[in-house]
C-alpha cells in the first residue's frame, strides 16, 4: 500500500501556474491534465513563500563545461524546469550534475506519456533522475501519469523500470532524511592493513 503522506516526490496536474499540489503516488486527480502534449512547453512564472514574504522564481545560467546552461526559474535553491526545458534538448549527465549541485530541491512540469519515439527523452529522464537521487536532491513533478506508466515500451525500458523504482524511493522517508549532495559527502571507510598482508 502506498503511503498517503505528503513526500519528495509528488506526481501531479495542474492547470495553474503555481507548483503543484501533493498528490503522493497519483497524477491528473484533479480534473483535466495540464502534462498532455498541448500543453505549454514554457515554465510558467511563480513565486517561492519565504519567512521574509514571497520570493519570486528568476532566470539564472549555470556554467557547465564552459557553455551556459539555462535555468528558467529559481529561488532559495530550488529550480523549476518543464520537462522540454530538461529532456527534450540535448542535454547530458554534466548538464544535470550541475543542477544537482547547484539546487537542493527541482519542480518539473509537463511530465508526459513516453513512447518509442521518445526514447531519447526517455533516456535523458534516466540520467536526470538517476543524478538528482545520487545527490539527494528533493523533487516535485507534474506528470500525466504515475511513474510505472510513463514509459511502458520503447528502447531502455528496463532502465526506465529502476528510474521508476527510484522515483517511488525518492518519496520515502529514509530519502528524505538524506542531506543534499548526500552521494558526494560519502566517507569512504578506513582502509587497515598493508598490500603486503
Amino acid at each position: 500500500a502506498r503511503n498517503s503522506r505528503p513526500s519528495a516526490v509528488r506526481m501531479a496536474a495542474t492547470a495553474d501556474s503555481a507548483p503543484p499540489p501533493a498528490l503522493a503516488g497519483g497524477a491528473c486527480r484533479a480534473g483535466p491534465c495540464a502534462c498532455n502534449r498541448s500543453a505549454p512547453r514554457r515554465t510558467p512564472p511563480w513565486t517561492l513563500r519565504g519567512k521574509d514574504g514571497p520570493i519570486p522564481g528568476a532566470a539564472q545560467t549555470l556554467s557547465v563545461l564552459g557553455r551556459a546552461l539555462a535555468v528558467p526559474q529559481a529561488a532559495k535553491g530550488v529550480a523549476r524546469f518543464s520537462f522540454a526545458d530538461l529532456c527534450a534538448r540535448p542535454l547530458a549527465a554534466a548538464d544535470y550534475l550541475a543542477i544537482a549541485h547547484g539546487f537542493h530541491t527541482v519542480l518539473i512540469d509537463h511530465i508526459p506519456r513516453l513512447g518509442p519515439a521518445e526514447r531519447n527523452e526517455a533516456r535523458r529522464f534516466v540520467v536526470l533522475i538517476d543524478t538528482l537521487y545520487d545527490e539527494g536532491v528533493k523533487l516535485i513533478c507534474s506528470a500525466e501519469a504515475p511513474p510505472e506508466q510513463l514509459y511502458k515500451s520503447g528502447d531502455g525500458t528496463d532502465a526506465f523500470r529502476r528510474t521508476v523504482s527510484r522515483l517511488n524511493e525518492m518519496q520515502s522517508a529514509d530519502y528524505l532524511k538524506r542531506g543534499h549532495g548526500a552521494h558526494a559527502s560519502v566517507v569512504p571507510e578506513p582502509v587497515t592493513g598493508s598490500l603486503a598482508e
